[in-house]
């Protein structure tokens, strides 16, 4: 590869002063001042509002959401965007910690702590499921949703070793 001119070297050759002047040196060709500010604003905005977002929550917050979504499963009520966050947040953590579980179970050796019907069951009913249990452990709710989640689908779907 060529740079100014002269051979490029590896990365591990060049040093911080470098690869700023480099860096510089492309987005000053491919980018206007505007756009650099913009971009640097955006990559700001979405690394404090998504890391505020996706951060771990407990159960009091798990509840809540998973209460909208139940709510919605059972009434089918249009949502405000609020609600639809939330109620849509409560669906994809249960369906992601269901999916990383048996991801994890497949491997050798690790076991789940819980056992999902061989039907299978729909996330509709694991929201359900979820939400009564955290309904009906009102002490636990300080905990990591993660723990709890783990916690009602073992209660629900125990595994006969």
């Amino acid at each position: 590869m060529i740079y100014d001119g002269r051979p490029l070297r590896t990365m591990s050759a060049i040093t911080r002063r470098e690869h700023r002047t480099m860096f510089a040196h492309v987005w000053s060709r491919r980018c206007s001042r505007d756009s650099m500010i913009a971009l640097i604003a955006l990559t700001l905005f979405a690394s404090v509002t998504l890391g505020a977002e996706y951060a771990e929550i407990n159960g009091n917050e798990l509840l809540r959401r998973c209460n909208i979504s139940v709510r919605y499963l059972n009434e089918g009520k249009i949502l405000n965007d609020d609600e639809l966050a939330g109620g849509t947040y409560c669906l994809a953590y249960i369906s992601g910690y269901v999916d990383a579980e048996q991801v994890s179970t497949a491997r050798p050796g690790n076991k789940s702590s819980f056992c999902m019907p061989d039907a299978g069951i729909d996330l509709r009913q694991t929201v359900r499921i979820v939400t009564k249990w955290l309904t009906d452990h009102p002490g636990q709710l300080h905990s990591t949703s993660r723990v709890l989640i783990g916690l009602a689908l073992k209660d629900a779907f125990p595994c006969r070793h």
